[in-house]
C-alpha cells in the first residue's frame, strides 16, 4: 500500500488508501460480473452502478499510486461536488431526449424510491468515470508531447463558435430525426467562448497555445469509457436500448456502430459543461492545480452559488420526471404483482426458490419446462403455459408487461407470431387499435420483430 513515506517523481507523497480503493474497485467489478453471469439479485439489476463504481475506485487507486495524488484521496471535496454535478449534466441530455427519442430504458424497478435513488446514483458516475480516465491517460503522458499550429482566437471566431452552438440546439429541437448527431456538440460550442473570455479552464486557450494534449485525452477517454459503457450495459438487466434513426441494423452491443463516434465529443462537452460551473468557484476544478494551472479570478457570490444550486435542482427534478414519464419503457416488480391469481401456497414455494421477479421465473421455465414448474409450484397447467408464453414476450429486449399486453390485444401472443409480423403493418395496427393510447414507436416495433426473428431462428437451429 502506498504510504506517506513513498515519494513520487513530482515530489508528492502517495496518499494512504490507494490499495484499499483498488481492492474495493475489484470487489465491485466482481459483483457486477457475477450479477451479470449468474443473474443474482440485487446485483443483476444494479450492474451499472456496481460496475462504474468499481471502475472509478480502481482507477483512482491506480492514479494515486502512479502520481502521488488522485481525485478521491487528494481532492475529496472536488470528487463529492462532481457527483451531483454529474447527475445534473446527464439530466440535461435526458431532457433533450424527450425530443430526440434516441434511447430508452428497460426493466426498471417499479418501486419509486429505489428507482430514483438508483437513477441518481447511475447518473452521478458519468463525470467521475470520464475524468478519472482522463487523469489515468495524463499520468501516462498520453499526447503530452503533441504540438499543433496555434489557433488564432479572436472575437469573430468566438461569436461564430457560439452561433454554431445555438444553431445546433435549434436544429436538434426542430428536426431531431435528421440533426440528432449535433446534440453531442451543442454545449461545447456554446460554453467554450464564455470560458475563454472569463478566464476559466478553456480548451480554446490550449489550442491557442498549440497544446492539444487535454483535448486529445478527453477524446480518447470518451472512446474508452463509451466502449465500456456499452459492454457493461449489454449484459445488464436494467439497461438502455437505442432507437437511432437509420442505424437500427449494424450494432455492437446495443449501440449502432457509428454511434461510438459520439462518445469522444461527448467527453469534451462534459468537461466544458463542468468547467462552466466552476467559473463560480474561482475557477477551481477537479484537475490537480500543479498539473493544469488555472488563472485566478474573483470568487462567485453566495447568491450566484445559490442560484446555480437552485437551477441544478430544477434540472434534476425535471430530468427525473422526463425519465419516468417518457424514457423508461418497461418496469418490473414481483411476480405476484403481475399475476395476482397465484395462490399463497404457490407464492411461498416460489419465494423459497427465489423466483420473485419475472426474469427469475422465466429462467426457471426455460431450464425446467412449463410442466415441471407448474408441478413444483402447484400452478394450474393452463395458466402456467399462458404465463410462460407471456414471460417469453416480456423478456424479449426488455419489452415489459405493458407492451406485451398491447401486442396481445392486437393478436400477437407468441414469439413465433411476433417473428412473422411485418413491423410497419403491426405498428399501424397498434396505432389504429389504440388511437387515444400510448403505442410503441415504430423503431421499437421493428426492434422487437427483429429480436423475435433472431431468437426463433436460434431455437430452430438447436438440436
Amino acid at each position: 500500500m502506498a504510504g506517506p513515506a513513498q515519494e513520487r517523481e513530482d515530489g508528492l507523497r502517495a496518499p494512504r488508501g490507494a490499495a484499499a480503493l483498488i481492492a474495493a474497485g475489484l470487489v465491485l467489478l466482481g459483483l457486477a460480473l457475477g450479477g451479470t453471469l449468474g443473474r443474482w439479485e440485487p446485483f443483476y439489476t444494479g450492474v451499472y452502478v456496481l460496475a462504474w463504481g468499481g471502475y472509478i475506485l480502481l482507477l483512482d487507486g491506480l492514479n494515486a499510486r502512479r502520481a502521488g495524488h488522485s481525485l478521491i484521496l487528494s481532492r475529496t471535496r472536488e470528487f463529492l461536488l462532481l457527483l451531483p454535478a454529474s447527475a445534473v449534466v446527464w439530466y440535461v441530455f435526458e431532457l433533450l431526449n424527450v425530443r430526440l427519442r434516441n434511447w430508452y430504458y428497460i426493466q426498471i424497478p417499479v418501486w419509486s424510491v429505489p428507482r430514483w435513488i438508483g437513477t441518481g446514483a447511475a447518473f452521478a458516475t458519468v463525470l467521475p468515470l470520464l475524468f478519472e480516465t482522463v487523469e489515468w491517460l495524463d499520468h501516462r503522458r498520453f499526447a503530452a508531447g503533441v504540438r499543433w499550429p496555434r489557433l488564432a482566437v479572436d472575437p469573430g471566431r468566438l461569436a461564430a463558435c457560439r452561433a454554431v452552438g445555438w444553431l445546433s440546439l435549434a436544429a436538434v429541437l426542430v428536426a431531431p430525426r435528421v440533426c440528432f448527431p449535433l446534440v453531442w456538440g451543442i454545449f461545447l460550442f456554446l460554453l467554450e467562448p464564455t470560458l475563454y473570455r472569463q478566464g476559466g479552464r478553456s480548451l480554446l486557450r490550449d489550442l491557442e497555445a498549440g497544446r492539444p494534449a487535454r483535448l486529445l485525452q478527453l477524446l480518447t477517454a470518451g472512446l474508452i469509457t463509451g466502449g465500456l459503457w456499452e459492454l457493461f450495459n449489454h449484459g445488464a438487466h436494467s439497461k438502455w436500448v437505442y432507437t437511432v434513426p437509420w442505424f437500427e441494423g449494424a450494432k455492437l452491443f446495443e449501440m449502432p456502430l457509428l454511434g461510438f463516434l459520439g462518445f469522444p465529443p461527448f467527453a469534451a462537452m462534459c468537461y466544458v459543461m463542468y468547467n462552466a460551473v466552476c467559473l463560480l468557484r474561482s475557477g477551481r476544478t477537479w484537475e490537480h492545480p500543479g498539473r493544469w494551472a488555472i488563472p485566478p479570478r474573483s470568487r462567485g457570490t453566495a447568491r450566484q452559488c445559490g442560484l446555480l444550486a437552485a437551477c441544478g435542482a430544477i434540472v434534476w427534478i425535471a430530468g427525473q420526471w422526463s425519465v419516468d414519464r417518457v424514457t423508461i419503457d418497461s418496469y418490473y416488480g414481483v411476480i405476484r404483482r403481475h399475476y395476482p391469481w397465484i395462490a399463497e401456497e404457490s407464492w411461498r414455494l416460489m419465494a423459497a426458490d427465489r423466483c420473485l421477479v419475472p426474469h427469475q421465473l422465466h429462467r426457471r421455465l426455460e431450464r425446467d419446462g412449463v410442466g415441471a414448474v407448474a408441478h413444483r409450484y402447484r400452478l394450474p397447467a393452463d395458466r402456467a403455459q399462458a404465463m410462460a408464453d407471456e414471460l417469453t414476450m416480456v423478456e424479449l429486449k426488455g419489452m415489459g408487461f405493458d407492451n406485451a399486453r398491447i401486442l396481445r390485444r392486437a393478436g400477437v401472443t407468441t414469439l413465433a407470431g411476433l417473428a412473422l409480423s411485418d413491423p410497419d403493418r403491426l405498428y399501424r395496427l397498434l396505432r389504429d387499435e389504440h388511437p387515444r393510447r400510448w403505442v410503441p414507436q415504430p423503431a421499437k416495433v421493428r426492434l422487437w420483430v427483429a429480436a423475435a426473428a433472431r431468437t426463433t431462428a436460434t431455437q430452430r437451429a438447436q438440436p
